[in-house]
């Protein structure tokens, strides 16, 4: 399962998030449902063709701070094992990630419309939440096709035409203690690049080289431990390409993770392995994905 953020209340603007409950609730359920292991030991049982029915692994994109407020806790209460991947350049700084500059400034803006015609927006309402909810997904999708140098500079008109002066004023993403406070209680950690590009995105191999490898060894540096497992930042098909997997391959990586809605067995590449998606907003949904895949 992936996961990327678990707040107390529903956020509007905050990249797939589900609330503690909501949490607590999924947690609940797949302890009872599954056997949920570490991606370790997942690994292990691939490698050696032992791979058990009903097996399940929590993991966490991006490295928000909320997963050691509010989800560390409830892991450790259902004794729950779980992997974080980290966009190294953000922890332990006030820094946010790209798309959640472009999700505060619609969230805090009190601009009621906006053209952006570079992006195709023209004359939109930003009057109530749902349009501005509306018009920042659009735009991050666009964005994301975006080299980083030109989507930053797009990001920066953004801001402008928002009237946003500070993006973001509270930390966001984990910090080092954290991040060892967690390692120390059993959850490990992978690395999910440095500034989090979307590699397809990167023209030079040495770019994506240093993405990879640089956030991996940011990683060792601070635990004292080998880092295995690596996430794609968006972790789709167009995301991503035989030049990064080789990458991953020849760095010491055991395995690579997408964002592909899925089951995996002994024969699934293991730098591409799905993970399934459960920020349903009502419990039945999830409910019945989890019937869905413990007795299909």
């Amino acid at each position: 399962m992936i996961y990327h953020r678990v707040l107390p209340e529903a956020d509007d603007f905050a990249i797939d998030a589900v609330t503690t409950e909501e949490f607590r609730q999924q947690i609940e359920l797949l302890a009872s449902y599954f056997r949920v292991v570490s991606l370790k030991q997942l690994l292990d049982e691939l490698d050696r063709e032992a791979l058990q029915p009903y097996t399940i692994c929590i993991t966490f994109d991006d490295g928000y701070q909320d997963n050691f407020r509010y989800a560390f806790p409830i892991l450790q209460e259902y004794e729950v094992p779980a992997t974080i991947f980290l966009p190294t350049d953000f922890i332990g700084t006030n820094k946010i990630l790209w798309h959640d500059v472009v999700l505060n400034a619609f969230k805090n803006t009190k601009v009621t419309q906006l053209s952006f015609e570079k992006a195709t927006i023209m004359n939109r309402s930003l009057s109530n939440t749902l349009e501005r909810k509306r018009t920042a997904f659009q735009l991050l999708e666009w964005l994301k096709k975006c080299r980083p140098a030109l989507r930053d500079e797009y990001i920066d008109e953004l801001l402008n035409l928002c009237n946003i002066m500070d993006p973001c004023q509270e930390r966001l993403m984990l910090n080092w203690d954290e991040v060892r406070t967690m390692f120390n209680s059993g959850i490990s950690f992978g690395a999910h690049t440095k500034s989090h590009p979307i590699l397809s995105t990167l023209e030079d191999v040495e770019n994506i080289e240093e993405e990879i490898v640089g956030s991996k060894r940011i990683i060792e540096k601070a635990l004292a431990c080998p880092t295995d497992f690596f996430a794609y930042p968006n972790g789709k098909k167009e995301d991503f390409d035989d030049r990064s997997k080789q990458i991953i391959d020849n760095s010491g990586f055991r395995c690579a993770v997408t964002t592909y809605c899925g089951t995996n067995s002994i024969f699934q590449d293991k730098y591409e392995l799905s993970r399934g998606k459960p920020w349903y907003q009502a419990m039945n949904q999830f409910f019945a994905l989890l019937l869905w895949m413990r007795f299909r």
